[in-house]
């Protein structure tokens, strides 16, 4: 019987950059394959890597609502015993019109 061994692949990633009114509902996806499954996490890129964000769901990241500080660079990772593989989007704030 054989294991297939794969890294971990982003297979659908967020825009590089996205820019969100304030006081909206911003939500950013990350899908991977891999094998085993790799696990898919978001983080603030200007964090510890150990600080992962709330509201997270099935590589999914919300932000409700969109905030003064919620500007910046958001990492998504997907990672197995295999390896790593990761995507930053940049989010830029808006005033609202």
């Amino acid at each position: 019987m054989s294991y297939l061994v794969e890294p971990p692949v982003i297979t659908s990633r967020p825009p590089s950059k996205v820019a969100v009114a304030l006081g909206s509902t911003l939500s950013l996806c990350c899908e991977a394959s891999g094998s085993p499954r790799p696990k898919v996490q978001w983080s603030r890129a200007q964090q510890s890597p150990d600080s992962t964000l709330a509201f997270q769901e099935k590589g999914c990241l919300e932000i409700n609502p969109v905030m003064n500080n919620s500007d910046g660079d958001y990492m998504c990772q997907a990672r197995n015993r295999f390896g790593l593989a990761e995507t930053t989007t940049t989010v830029i704030l808006t005033t609202k019109s």
